[in-house]
């Protein structure tokens, strides 16, 4: 089991701390950035968790060994990326003391998940077991980062369109999420907790959907007018119509066969590429 910590520190230490007044050096690009970067940290914990399941439910198993690993380095030079800034992609280092403390954090906890998800992939049930929780708390503490990056960019004056590329950006991995819980119940691994969570995943990602599309007041979501976008949620949305049944049928108690696990696989892949490419697009967007 990972560390457990006290809540995080909230956004009234920026002002504590006299932060308001340098936080203006951002730029709108920057927090753009940040908060995608970030964003797609909390994907790829579940995104690295799926796969591991995929291995051990042996499908795909030489692809997705592969992917595991493509998806392991990534969430580590992404973490060393925010942690140090990147100039050449327009990625600041942290902008206040206490999203560096939090990024720090994740580093520690990351090394303990790292062999857990390594060894899962090995077949380790023990493994497997453990990270079904332990990438519930690498999620939570990823998704407190991405937070903490949109509260400081609202404080330091950032338009509202850094909440539009979180949101976005947190349905890549509900994408990733969907599948995890759907794989830990064909493995049999808590799997009324997975359930449960399942539901919640689905009838999220759904209204987020629908959010982006039209808006929503209380996600603070404004309807998408960019046509560009629009069209590119519109493919969104073809591949979510396909991937739905299959996660309503495992809702419904239904068996995943190899042939359904195998859909599972492409679709929810396909799903992530196809919401990443919109991520892409509103933060380019906010970035103005």
């Amino acid at each position: 089991m990972l560390l457990c910590r006290p809540p995080h520190v909230t956004l009234l230490l920026a002002v504590f701390c006299g932060l308001a007044g340098t936080l203006q050096a951002q730029t709108e690009r920057d927090f753009a950035a940040a908060i995608n970067v970030a964003g797609r940290q909390r994907m790829l914990t579940q995104k690295m968790t799926k796969e591991a399941c995929l291995i051990a439910l042996e499908v795909n198993v030489e692809v997705n060994r592969e992917r595991l690993h493509e998806t392991m380095a990534l969430f580590e030079t992404s973490l060393e990326r925010l942690l140090e800034g990147d100039n050449a992609r327009d990625l600041p280092p942290p902008p206040a003391d206490f999203i560096h403390a939090q990024l720090e954090l994740l580093r520690l906890i990351w090394g303990e998940f790292r062999e857990l998800v390594l060894a899962a992939a090995q077949g380790d049930r023990a493994a497997l077991r453990a990270i079904a929780e332990d990438s519930l708390v690498m999620l939570r503490e990823t998704n407190a980062a991405v937070g903490m990056y949109v509260d400081v960019a609202l404080l330091a004056g950032a338009r509202d369109l850094g909440r539009v590329v979180n949101i976005a950006g947190r349905q890549r991995m509900l994408s990733q999420k969907m599948a995890k819980e759907a794989l830990f119940l064909a493995l049999d691994i808590h799997p009324e907790n997975h359930l449960a969570m399942l539901g919640r995943t689905h009838a999220i990602f759904a209204r987020s959907h629908t959010g982006l599309m039209e808006g929503d007041l209380e996600y603070g979501l404004p309807p998408t007018e960019d046509p560009d976008i629009r069209a590119q949620m519109a493919r969104v949305h073809e591949i979510w119509t396909e991937l739905a049944p299959v996660v309503e049928g495992a809702l419904a108690g239904e068996a995943l066969e190899p042939a359904a696990l195998e859909q599972l696989d492409a679709l929810a892949l396909r799903l992530l590429e196809a919401m990443h490419e919109a991520v892409g697009m509103y933060e380019a967007l906010a970035a103005g």
